[in-house]
């Protein structure tokens, strides 16, 4: 979200701490002009930049979902329950699209009638003032003709959304942002296609071989899947006997614990803060940015992934009572936490409508010449725009993404044979 909401008017949000105006010359995008000029704000320095770098969030994001979807039924294949896990697989498979597609494909229908009746006029016009955005104007959907051929071109978008044989990236016209919407769903559908085998084999081989299928993934170009992987692997790891317990955690004494968690974590926040743009030539990332294998096709991946697959080590490999999970475990972070995938399929329609009408509004009333003054018009805004953002997602989140999962398992009920003996 501080991510699509930044760049539409600041260019740092792509450039680390401290990259040079002659280092960006070289290296920066022609369209950030002058970044190299305003470097030097705090929060571009690293682990503080995370609270708006989209690049760290959906790698978090990748490796999560991968760790969720392949814990159930690795747990039931640790207890020796092979056929409930393959079912649990199955399960899985069928609902995935249900959870995807429902809750974006309800939001972008709304979304659509926005545009029709012209609610994104504003922002339209908002985006041609360079003075204002001055950085990345983002797509607005046309208005059609009639709204038959408005309703055609959603379903164009929701198409291209739901097409799992295709791997290149697909922006929606009604929301750029839900592009990840697509590689969820491929990558979900590649990881319960390896999960029936991976649950079947011996411990000691299924490491290996899932060590084998994130590296695969990687040397094809394939980081997404990469991700995806990786958090299985995760998963499995923790559920090793002993991993979670105090009584049968003996091997490593707690204070060496302890150490390895307080070096481990800074430097997974680091590798999650690497910047976008101008790696090697951000202080702090030198060396990172030199490291990044050559035949990366993803280069900008690289590091953030890296990071987010020993962040969520570190979280599920610890104890629930010790530190991240104690401050994770909060109602207030488990309350964004359920409320999170609401908020990403609506903060670009309300972006688009309330933000792009909202923000030189505030900057007329707080003026924007001086950083004082755009600070705090800024500010202003944001404050507005979050309000209605948590307000609107939690609607979602009630009414639709809810609904959404009980339809799944309704519709699994009606489809799926009972189990033998059920």
């Amino acid at each position: 979200m501080n991510y699509h909401v930044l760049y539409v008017y600041q260019g740092f949000v792509f450039y680390g701490y401290g990259l040079s105006s002659q280092d960006a010359a070289h290296c920066a995008r022609p369209e950030d002009v002058g970044v190299g000029q305003h470097n030097l704000w705090f929060h571009q320095l690293p682990i503080f930049r995370l609270a708006y770098s989209g690049t760290a969030a959906v790698s978090v994001f990748f490796v999560i979902s991968g760790f969720v979807l392949s814990y159930k039924p690795l747990q039931l294949a640790r207890r020796r329950e092979l056929c409930s896990s393959l079912m649990s697989v199955a399960s899985s498979t069928f609902r995935r699209g249900f959870r995807l597609i429902i809750p974006p494909a309800m939001v972008m229908a709304f979304t659509m009638l926005a545009v029709w009746i012209g609610l994104f006029e504003h922002g339209r016009r908002a985006t041609k003032d360079r003075s204002i955005i001055t950085e990345f104007p983002e797509h607005h959907a046309e208005r059609m003709e009639t709204f038959l051929a408005q309703i055609l071109d959603w379903c164009h978008a929701m198409g291209g959304m739901m097409n799992t044989f295709s791997w290149k990236d697909f922006h929606p016209v009604y929301d750029v942002h839900l592009w990840t919407i697509a590689t969820e769903l491929r990558c979900s559908l590649a990881l319960f296609l390896v999960l029936p085998v991976v649950v079947r084999m011996q411990s000691h081989l299924r490491y290996g071989f899932e060590v084998f299928l994130l590296l695969s993934a990687y040397l094809w170009g394939r980081w997404d899947l990469k991700l995806f992987l990786a958090g299985m692997l995760i998963a499995d790891l923790s559920l090793r006997p002993g991993t979670q317990s105090k009584s049968t955690r003996k091997s490593i004494p707690s204070w060496i614990q302890t150490i390895l968690k307080t070096i481990l974590f800074p430097i997974s926040l680091h590798l999650l803060s690497a910047p976008d743009f101008c790696i090697s030539r951000a202080p702090g990332f030198t060396t990172l940015g030199h490291l990044v294998p050559s035949f990366d096709t993803n280069p900008v991946r690289f590091w953030p992934g890296l990071g987010a697959m020993l962040l969520v080590s570190l979280v599920a490999l610890s104890s629930q009572t010790s530190f991240p999970n104690n401050f994770l475990n909060q109602p207030l972070i488990q309350y964004f936490g359920k409320l999170s995938f609401s908020l990403y399929i609506v903060h670009g329609p309300i972006l688009h409508t309330l933000g792009y009408w909202l923000w030189p509004a505030m900057w007329e009333v707080s003026g924007r010449f001086t950083v004082v003054r755009y600070v705090v018009g800024f500010g202003m805004s944001y404050v507005v725009y979050a309000v209605v953002l948590v307000w609107v997602s939690d609607l979602v989140w009630r009414g639709v993404d809810l609904k959404a999962v009980g339809f799944a398992r309704w519709v699994e009920g009606i489809c799926f044979l009972e189990e033998e003996g059920g």
